[in-house]
């Protein structure tokens, strides 16, 4: 009885140099994106919690969740700065799309053209850093939007309850789509 041995090469199942660095480059986006669902997953909780306990349970884990933007933004700003160095962008023309490259490897003043490549990973790395700057704004925006509508109507009901009793006209404060109306508001303006 033979026995039969794999003929199974390391080289052909590890993946390529170039795979691991896409997937280098991918896994922060995919942890951020997973982090931004789950945050928002959890308030969506938020109308089913029964006790205060889960309540805050659920706020204090989509906070720490959400946070991981400014993490993100900061690693995108040092890998557009570090594109940018690379590169050595100078706009020579006042705005036009004559973009030089001083040469790195070369120690003279000699610049040429990007390569289409270098100007698509540039404007790619450019972009997306205002796009997810863009993004921590307006959800910053919003999640502050959420706290603020929630504490004036929690301080007007510790606070000043005679507005409640005494008021036959409710103001906009303490009318209860308040808290729609301002989320609603802040969701238009991040799209």
């Amino acid at each position: 009885c033979a026995t039969h041995q794999s003929t199974h090469t390391p080289s052909s199942s590890s993946p390529s140099p170039k795979r691991k660095y896409k997937m280098a480059l991918l896994t922060p986006a995919y942890l951020h994106a997973s982090c931004q669902g789950l945050s928002t997953l959890c308030g969506l909780m938020f109308p089913l919690c029964t006790s205060k306990l889960s309540w805050w349970m659920f706020m204090l884990i989509s906070c720490a969740l959400y946070v991981v933007i400014f993490p993100r933004c900061y690693y995108q700003y040092q890998h557009f700065q570090t594109i940018q160095h690379q590169l050595k962008l100078h706009d020579d023309n006042g705005g036009s799309n004559n973009i030089k490259l001083s040469s790195l490897s070369n120690t003279t003043a000699a610049s040429t053209t990007l390569t289409v490549d270098q100007k698509e990973l540039y404007d790619r790395a450019r972009l997306s850093l205002k796009l997810l700057f863009t993004c921590a704004i307006m959800w910053t925006i919003l999640v502050l939007s959420y706290f603020c509508s929630g504490f004036i109507s929690l301080y007007i009901h510790t606070y000043h309850p005679s507005l409640l009793l005494t008021s036959s006209n409710v103001s906009i404060w303490l009318n209860p789509a308040f808290t729609m109306i301002s989320e609603c508001t802040m969701d238009v303006m991040a799209k």
